[in-house]
């Protein structure tokens, strides 16, 4: 009986005007998403990259990414996230018959929709993409939106120089090159190493950087480096919230998407939390989702309940007596007026009376507890209720 949306409502159906595939979690969604924005401001650097709500359930929406470990089957998402993993915006993807199509491309459309809806354009932030984002027309088109971009790129993008696309490098060499605004590297790092990676920037320029990893020396572009330090945001997000996750086996996937975006809202929540609290009062992750968790509850501790809490009341229904024991019938059992004693091994917990199972239809259960209550008598030896 659990549902997110509005069930009685006329939906547009598939194929119409205004169809949306995704109208069993829209209000949520929409919901979570203006409330990742209301409370927190992210810092310069920012990320955007696709992840993965792990599950084979039959429907249409279901993807396969080989390079996703945790989860290769499943509906695939677009998130903008923050360094520390703070996700400002989820953007669930329904495949390409039934997605949006964007006329410059759907890299290229998901990034711009994920940058407008969070309203960071025209701001100076660093946005950090892979080589499925990354394009030299793309990073022109935000750096007219004065937001700077570095990421990794294919060799084949459309605009790449030809001398970094098709450079033959040897372990340790770069090759550099510029047009505009735009700057490109092609670094070999090992010998191992096929293909040298390629990095378009509108930030960086061209410089080499010493640095010391795990005991040894290291020279690299400035570029890789800092595209290393920020990229992971996305990865970083996904890892915290498979920590403490409320994942749980359905057939239904659109409840599959709400419980992930609860777990979500529960690492956005977390991350706020410690931005907000002294480290000598913060609390773990697991302490704080337990405290999340029990908070509409009222529970203060988990082994006393609350004044507030109700007590147990039996249900009016016949049970069987344990053991052998028996209670008079307060129907057909007449012991107090001279009649005869009828006896039963069924009473009614709600009642406190026996009762026969033939009888049950002739017993008023509130009216016949009263009675009971004012003829109370000390038991008598015989009796089969001690």
């Amino acid at each position: 009986m659990f549902h997110v949306c509005d069930i009685n409502s006329n939906q547009t159906k598939q194929g119409e005007e205004g169809y949306d595939p995704w109208h069993k979690v829209r209000y949520v969604l929409d919901k979570l998403n203006a409330a990742f924005k209301m409370y927190y401001t992210p810092s310069r650097e920012i990320s955007i990259d696709e992840s993965m709500i792990g599950m084979k359930n039959r429907c249409v929406f279901i993807q396969y990414m080989p390079n996703k470990r945790h989860a290769r089957f499943g509906v695939k998402k677009f998130e903008l996230c923050d360094t520390n993993g703070y996700v400002m915006h989820v953007e669930l993807y329904a495949g390409k018959d039934l997605n949006v199509v964007y006329d410059e491309g759907q890299a290229h459309g998901v990034v711009m929709k994920l940058m407008e809806e969070c309203n960071l354009l025209n701001k100076g932030y660093h946005l950090f993409t892979d080589n499925f984002y990354t394009k030299p027309k793309l990073a022109q088109t935000l750096f007219d939106h004065k937001t700077l971009l570095t990421g990794t790129v294919r060799s084949n993008s459309k605009g790449l120089s030809k001398e970094v696309a098709t450079a033959k490098l040897q372990p340790g060499d770069r090759v550099y090159a510029r047009c505009d605004n735009i700057l490109a590297v092609a670094f070999r790092e090992k010998k191992s190493q096929k293909k040298p990676v390629i990095l378009l920037s509108t930030y960086h320029i061209a410089e080499n950087v010493e640095k010391e990893v795990r005991g040894k020396v290291k020279v690299k572009p400035a570029m890789i480096f800092h595209y290393n330090t920020h990229m992971g945001g996305v990865d970083l997000s996904d890892k915290k919230v498979c920590h403490i996750a409320a994942e749980r086996p359905t057939h239904r996937y659109w409840v599959k998407i709400f419980r992930n975006l609860m777990d979500i809202a529960i690492l956005n929540a977390y991350e706020v939390y410690k931005l907000n609290t002294d480290k000598e009062k913060l609390l773990d992750k697991h302490e704080f989702v337990v405290s999340v968790v029990e908070s509409p509850c009222g529970a203060t501790n988990h082994d006393q309940p609350t004044q507030s809490a109700r007590p147990y009341i039996p249900q009016h229904c016949l049970k069987l007596l344990d053991g052998r024991k028996e209670r008079d019938c307060v129907v057909c059992s007449d012991r107090y007026s001279g009649g005869t004693r009828k006896r039963s091994r069924h009473w009614c917990p709600g009642c406190g009376v026996g009762c026969h199972e033939k009888c049950e239809s002739n017993l008023e259960h509130y009216k016949r507890q009263a009675r009971v209550g004012r003829k109370r008598r000390s038991p008598q030896r015989g009796d089969g209720d001690n």
